[in-house]
């Protein structure tokens, strides 16, 4: 299988990017004021709303959902993929907690935050455990559960790009800020901590330099930008394993990674790469 393949580092990696997918998307489905007339039944194609917070979106997806497995009920099925999560979630958190001699409280098996959060913690440690092509399966699957019920155009949405470098303080009392810097769709990208205000494209080359390879998550808003491709790191490293895009390789034909083994990409190969592709499918 895939998994088998990944570096611990890259394990690690997707286990965090699965965690995150199911952690926000999971707060997307909590959030709608649902009820059994929100759901499309066995019976019927027309999706009746409640008189509390409908939504097209999740609408629209609740239908494509019916319509793929006509024998079953949407509300069975979104009741079915809450109870499928929280079940793999739950499962996986007591692994870590035996394996690991955790002595923290375990969150509450339907608390679906906490027990991301809490495997989050520990995926370091779960990224070298002898049973992480099963974690990696199972959460992997979680996630596209949780995907599916997703309103078209949801997602995360924010993406990290790195620390800020800005120097800060007065002569002889200088530190680097260092707080996250996080990037909104539609929003100035401005650092919390110091008030720098730049385009990603400034981010960039503050955090990165001027021509230096950057991670997949760096290249998220990079891409958006530049040529209006909305996508995820998720994405990237699919785009990856079917060679629509590569890594950047060192003097010695091996990838390239940073301090965290994440692996680096050369942006404007990858630009040319995605243009390119973009003008054989028009």
């Amino acid at each position: 299988m895939t998994e088998q393949t990944l570096s611990r580092a890259q394990a690690e990696d997707k286990l965090k990017a699965d965690l995150s997918a199911i952690r926000y998307g999971w707060r997307t489905m909590s959030h709608r004021k649902t009820t059994s007339r929100s759901f499309t039944g066995s019976g019927g194609h027309g999706a009746r709303t409640s008189s509390r917070g409908s939504d097209e979106g999740l609408q629209a997806v609740i239908r494509d959902n019916h319509e793929e497995n006509e024998d079953v009920s949407s509300l069975d099925a979104y009741v079915s993929d809450r109870a499928h999560v929280a079940f793999f979630l739950n499962s996986w958190s007591r692994v870590a907690m035996e394996d690991f001699s955790v002595t923290t409280v375990l969150p509450h098996g339907q608390d679906v935050d906490g027990m991301c959060r809490f495997l989050d913690r520990w995926a370091r440690h779960l990224a070298a455990h002898d049973a992480i092509t099963e974690i990696l399966d199972e959460l992997g699957d979680c996630a596209r559960k949780v995907q599916r019920w997703q309103p078209r155009g949801a997602g995360k949405e924010w993406v990290w790009i790195g620390d800020c470098p800005v120097t800060i303080g007065h002569q002889g009392d200088k530190v680097v800020c260092g707080t996250p810097i996080r990037v909104y769709p539609g929003k100035a990208i401005i650092c919390k901590g110091c008030g720098t205000d730049d385009t990603i494209d400034g981010w960039i080359v503050r955090i990165v330099g001027e021509n230096h390879p950057v991670t997949a998550e760096q290249l998220v808003p990079l891409l958006k930008k530049k040529l209006g491709i909305v996508t995820t790191r998720v994405a990237i490293r699919q785009w990856v394993r079917r060679g629509i895009i590569s890594a950047t390789r060192d003097e010695n034909g091996q990838p390239m990674t940073d301090d965290q083994g994440r692996a680096l990409f050369d942006r404007f190969e990858v630009y040319g790469a995605l243009a390119r592709r973009e003008r054989k499918g028009a």
